[in-house]
């Protein structure tokens, strides 16, 4: 027996047509009630126990002879043309307790222990014919390349998808650059996009004018066309606040800001001596300062000293 088909040693399957009854078996047994005979249900997707009440009901198969069973009522053809057994004959050897038990002092006979070896040989068998049963043939697990690939049909429910296909398949990208490309996208997956800020999906459609296929990573922020604006919102109010504290005052400047102004009428007037001085008149209708004037709080003076000698 091959590795590869476990359960060539201890079972075997059959597609009902409605007219055939007898079914042979090639494996050995050690007693009848080790054979088990099991059909497709098609309505639940699962196999079912040829004598469950249920099904077809109680005796409803028996042994035509060692390596043949007999249904009383053949059983049908499945609906689903995609269904290729609806019948299951099968081993299913108890190991407790063993065939042949051994007392200390007694015979061992070589019968004894080929009959032990062999029940324990037909349970391995079957263990391993329902490993592969439940674990699924390699040909029928999705791999990531048929995934990316779009082999992996939608509602197929006699595949199992692998980890990686999984991944592929749903799982979102979390980057900032933009995913890399396959030959299939699943529709609908998402990339977040870290460098943005922002959530795509990925979008498998048909452009409505060419007919040409549209794949494409869609933003939500960018989905749809701009609406029309709305209307103008009501005027703002604005809001004075209320007045600060008043500052401090300014500085006095020289003398304390108390120095007088200077006499308004109409003659020249010097600063000496922190007071006003009238100015000598002379001949000379001008006269040339050499920097007399000095400029104090807004207040323009002539320094007498500076005032050079008249001719």
């Amino acid at each position: 027996m091959s590795c590869t088909d476990s359960c060539g040693s201890s079972q075997i399957e059959y597609l009902g047509n409605g007219s055939q009854t007898d079914f042979t078996f090639p494996f050995t047994y050690m007693k009848e009630s080790d054979v088990y005979v099991e059909l497709f249900n098609e309505s639940t997707s699962s196999w079912v126990d040829a004598n469950d009440s249920s099904w077809l009901g109680a005796g409803s198969w028996s042994f035509a002879n060692a390596t043949t069973i007999k249904f009383n009522t053949a059983p049908p053809a499945p609906t689903d043309n995609d269904i290729e057994e609806t019948i299951r004959i099968s081993r299913c050897t108890e190991i407790d307790p063993l065939i042949a038990t051994f007392n200390p002092g007694s015979a061992i006979r070589a019968r004894d222990l080929n009959d032990n070896f062999e029940q324990l040989q037909s349970a391995i068998q079957e263990n391993r014919c329902g490993l592969e049963r439940n674990l699924g043939d390699p040909d029928d697990v999705i791999t990531r390349y048929q995934q990316e690939n779009g082999e992996w049909v939608e509602f197929e429910d006699n595949k199992l998808a692998s980890s990686d296909a999984i991944i592929a398949r749903h799982d979102s990208y979390v980057q900032e650059n933009v995913p890399p490309t396959v030959a299939y996208q699943q529709d609908g997956k998402l990339w977040e996009n870290t460098d943005d800020c922002w959530t795509s999906y990925w979008q498998n459609s048909v452009d409505p004018d060419s007919g040409d296929p549209s794949e494409t990573w869609v933003a939500y922020v960018n989905t749809g066309p701009r609406g029309e604006q709305g209307p103008q919102g009501p005027p703002g109010q604005s809001i004075v606040g209320p007045p600060g504290p008043e500052g401090p005052p300014g500085d006095p400047g020289q003398d304390g800001g108390n120095f007088p102004d200077a006499p308004a009428d109409g003659t020249l007037y010097g600063r000496k001596d922190n007071d006003w001085e009238e100015v000598a008149t002379v001949a000379q209708a001008t006269y040339t300062f050499v920097a007399p004037l000095k400029e104090v709080n807004h207040v323009v003076s002539l320094d007498l000293l500076t005032i050079p000698n008249a001719p």
